[in-house]
């Protein structure tokens, strides 16, 4: 068991909190908006507001443009997905 947990703070040690934010943000943008909409269009929004927020840290030099955000955009949209379909298959 001990191994297993050193291997998991290996592989997420890239993710910060900021990271951390990223996923959480965009799946409640997944459950939000898909408790009203269409989950493609969730997800589009999502996918939106992920991407316009690294461009404005890239253009506005007031934050820091990393694919890693990115990255966690995606996972937090899958994890969004996940629960709001779980969410509509067992309700």
């Amino acid at each position: 068991m001990r191994k297993f947990i050193d291997f998991l703070k290996r592989a997420f040690s890239w993710v910060s909190t900021d990271g951390l934010l990223h996923l959480l943000v965009c799946s409640l943008i997944i459950l939000v908006f898909g408790a009203f909409l269409p989950l493609w269009a969730a997800v589009i929004i999502a996918i939106v507001i992920g991407t316009l927020k690294e461009l404005y840290d890239l253009i506005s030099r007031k934050g820091t443009p990393e694919w890693r955000d990115l990255i966690c955009d995606i996972v937090g949209i899958v994890v969004g997905l996940l629960i709001a379909v779980l969410w509509l298959i067992f309700r």
